[in-house]
């Protein structure tokens, strides 16, 4: 492995910001600590995205030029989220991209080419399952498929499911019902024609949840009641679905457990390992917008007691990865000691009064301990609905159900307030983080002549950011990239600040030199204990300057595009003041003349 102490693992993928990738890298990272090994993501965008629409995103091709630091020299394997990347390009163009990393061990993320190993889900048993629920169950005659290029894998693998379930059901294909789409909510074109060409449809699968997201709107516009009138499912379970009016039904496929696969494959990759593809378990969630499951007499059957554990990993199932954590250990013990206490208010045909108090120190420990942060709410609130009505049945008496009905009305009431009260600390951490931001961009630019000490300024307040490594890199001089044009990266780069250990350090122009070949070595020297960061180029419309490698944080997922929108301009203007005072330079040694 390159005679290196510790593995260096890079990882390609479409942004950290969407809800696809920022789980797929949480695996990874997760997995790189655990084997200790250095993660080094770069978030490129999707290759051959349309933009012509939208001119803010008219330059957002420039992240994959960071794929070209990616070198046999400075990486022992690479991770390619190719399906995510190339969500809107051709096989051959996904291909060619894949390609550049010739000479590095590769995985592929959601994407099957001939002579790579690969992680994806299996599409079919998580669709299979929502088909049947909304034919066997929910009674739906008529459903259609918004779906995405079938030069993606996933999706013509998804496409092919929704033919399949329909077909197992006696229930015919049409080709008008099957609409492909561009992968995100913002394909109302599709919708439309989905939706107009249709009318008789009662429900509609998504190819992911983005798309289903799209189709809200689009079904209120047209005063559609969702879940009733047209009942709708998508693909990824992402954390928003959750959070929709109502909540969106999901084939919750983890790409946290993508990013774990993928890591593990790499390492033994790079130590010269044999590997086998792998496909994921994926499973639907069901939620009321594909009906609701709790209040329809025809569901009848999905009653029945489940275990404690079973009620915790329906509710918790985002965090599953987590169970080692304190967090979690402690929430887990709250809402076992909650439901156990629950389960025994009813007992032999009666209320259990005596027990009501203790219930409500339980719901306490439980909501101190943070459970209501980290729960699907839906399925919580569903979870607790269930045993409520489970409990009902068993009482016969008027008095006695009045009680029951009285203490779950106060558990609802009491998570509400707690949600409540989430939300003000959220409003609250949110406006600390707008100032945070405002120093940053006074910090960042705050410098007035173009020489190399204003580099620094660049990285000397991203604690807001829990950021304590980062290192600035720029080209010899400023390079152009034109869209659709290869970018090929040069063999030399300058060091021109570091933070190490949250201390700014400028760099001697003598020692700046950095070969490509040297790039990620260099920039990890200082960094132990740490293993996960990421490398993302610095530009301006057609102009990149460099690249700012730093720590990967939870701050740098959710703020990570603007961390790099605001070093890219002051790279630009540092480049800009340098071009002035040359010229001012040259005004005055022509004056003395």
């Amino acid at each position: 492995m390159a005679g290196r102490k510790r593995p260096t693992i890079g990882m390609m993928v479409s942004g950290i910001m969407d809800d696809f990738t920022r789980p797929a890298c949480k695996g990874a990272m997760k997995i790189a600590r655990e084997m200790d090994v250095n993660l080094i993501v770069i978030p490129g965008k999707y290759i051959d995205r349309d933009v012509s629409d939208n001119p803010d995103l008219a330059y957002e091709y420039q992240y994959s030029s960071g794929f070209s630091f990616a070198k046999p020299e400075n990486l022992d394997a690479v991770i390619v989220a190719a399906g995510s990347i190339g969500c809107f390009a051709s096989r051959e163009r996904i291909k060619e991209m894949i390609g550049r990393f010739q000479g590095i061990p590769c995985v592929l993320i959601s994407y099957q080419l001939e002579g790579y190993p690969y992680v994806q889900y299996d599409n079919a048993s998580g669709i299979r399952e929502g088909m049947e629920y909304l034919i066997g169950k929910m009674g739906c005659k008529h459903i259609g498929m918004l779906g995405g290029s079938l030069d993606n894998t996933d999706a013509q693998e998804r496409r092919d499911a929704y033919v399949k379930a329909l077909e197992e059901h006696g229930l015919p294909f049409e080709e008008k019902a099957y609409v492909t789409g561009n992968f995100t909510r913002n394909c109302a074109g599709a919708i439309k024609q989905l939706l107009d060409e249709n009318p008789e449809l009662d429900a509609v699968f998504c190819v992911n949840d983005d798309t289903a997201i799209g189709m809200y709107d689009e079904l209120n516009r047209r005063k559609k009641i969702i879940g009733r009138d047209v009942k709708l499912f998508g693909f990824d379970d992402v954390i928003q679905s959750a959070k929709m009016n109502p909540p969106l039904a999901s084939v919750r496929a983890d790409s946290t457990e993508l990013g774990e696969e993928a890591l593990r494959m790499a390492v033994a990759m790079a130590a010269g390992e044999k590997i086998e593809s792998h496909i994921l378990p994926a499973r639907f969630i069901r939620r009321e917008s594909a009906g609701n499951q709790f209040f329809e007499e025809k569901n009848a059957e999905f009653f029945g007691l489940k275990t404690v554990e079973d009620y915790f990993n329906d509710s918790f199932y985002r965090h599953r990865n987590e169970m080692e954590n304190v967090p979690m250990i402690q929430i887990w013990e709250a809402f076992r000691g909650l439901a156990e206490k629950l389960f025994c208010v009813v007992k032999n045909d009666s209320f259990q009064m005596a027990e009501v108090p203790e219930i409500f120190e339980a719901l306490t420990q439980f909501l101190d301990a943070d459970g209501i942060a980290y729960a699907d709410l839906s399925i919580l609130l569903s979870c607790f609905e269930e045993v409520y009505r489970i409990q009902k049945k068993e009482l016969p008496g008027i008095e006695d159900r009045y009680e029951l009905q009285k203490l779950y009305f106060t558990i609802y009431r009491k998570i509400l307030q707690t949600t409540d009260t989430e939300l003000g600390k959220m409003s609250e951490n949110k406006e600390k983080e707008n100032y945070a931001m405002k120093m940053f961009i006074r910090d960042a630019l705050s410098f007035e002549k173009g020489n190399d000490l204003s580099y620094a300024s660049m990285i000397s307040n991203l604690e807001w950011l829990g950021i304590k490594n980062a290192c600035i890199y720029t080209f010899a001089e400023p390079m152009m990239h034109l869209s659709g044009e290869y970018f090929k990266a040069p063999e030399e780069l300058y060091l021109k600040a570091v933070l190490r250990n949250g201390k700014v350090e400028t760099i001697p122009a003598i020692v700046q030199k950095t070969p490509l070949s040297s790039l990620f070595r260099r920039s990890l020297q200082g960094t132990e204990g740490e293993t996960t960061f990421m490398c993302a180029p610095l530009f301006s419309n057609e102009i990149i300057y460099g690249l700012v490698f730093c720590n990967l944080t939870e701050q740098v997922f959710l703020n990570g595009e603007f961390l790099i929108n605001q070093m890219s301009s002051a790279a630009k203007m540092i480049t800009l003041l340098k071009a002035n005072e040359k010229i001012q330079q040259s005004w005055r040694t022509a004056s003395m003349r």
